[in-house]
This record gives C-alpha cells, structure tokens and sequence, in this order.
C-alpha cells in the first residue's frame, strides 16, 4: 500500500480529504494525488498497478501498438510496453473515437 499527499480537495474511501492531508491508497492514482513513500519498493507497486490498469484499459479499447512516428499498427498491446506507450496508445484509439 502507497502512501499519498492529497493535492486538491478529493472524495477518497468514503472520506473528503483537503490538499496537503495524507492518505494510503491500493487503487490507481489520479492526478490529486502524489507520492510520499518514495523508495524503490513502493514505486515499484505503485507503477505496477498504474500499468496493470493501464493495460486492461488498452486491451478493452482494443488499442494497437504505436510505430515510431505514433500511427497505429496491427499489433495489439499485450500490457509488456512502457506506461508511456501504453498511455499513448489509448489517447491514440481515444482520439479516433471522437475524431
């Protein structure tokens, strides 16, 4: 479990939380939140859950690898990529969706 500053005032596990007040969190972070335990062990599950979300998010979208220049090729995202190729690929099936 992570423990995070609250960054804007925030509804979390059935409390209101003001910015600055600290709160451990298991779930995905959002952007009102911030890391306070920064060791290895603790970021290192708090990016696997990230990416764990992240990639079941992909895979509902059906969302496909990105090739160098960021277009869409055939291979689909398997959850192996980086957080940030797996954030760019589902704003990539995102934008198509509403473009």
């Amino acid at each position: 479990m992570a423990r995070y500053r609250v960054t804007e005032l925030s509804y979390i596990d059935e409390r209101l939380l003001e910015p600055g007040q600290e709160v451990e969190f298991t779930g995905v972070p959002g952007p009102n939140l911030t890391l306070v335990e920064d060791n290895d062990k603790t970021r290192a599950a708090a990016n696997a859950t990230v990416k764990a979300a992240l990639a079941t998010e992909a895979k509902t979208l059906k969302a496909t690898r990105l090739d160098a220049d960021g277009k869409p090729t055939d291979q689909p995202v398997d959850g192996s990529e980086s957080l940030e190729s797996l954030q760019l690929a589902i704003a990539a099936v995102k934008a198509r969706q509403t473009g």
